[in-house]
């Protein structure tokens, strides 16, 4: 049984186009980026939440996380 807010972040996020979670895994790690300087993962994580209606960008912040 999930948590309440484990619930609503399943219920918020229904709605993005998930890749095969194998083949994300491969990409990964076919790609490896130092901590920190995760640009390239950051930016295929935008685009995901782009693709889903999201405004994202990447934010400067550490690790340049995408911001919705």
């Amino acid at each position: 049984m999930a948590s309440p807010a484990a619930r609503t972040a399943l219920d918020l996020t229904a709605d993005i186009p998930l890749a095969d979670p194998a083949d994300r895994y491969r990409d990964l790690h076919r790609h490896p980026e130092l901590s920190q300087l995760e640009h390239r993962a950051a930016g295929k994580h935008a685009d995901r939440l782009r693709t889903a209606g999201y405004a994202a960008t990447e934010s400067g912040a550490p690790a340049h996380l995408p911001v919705a």
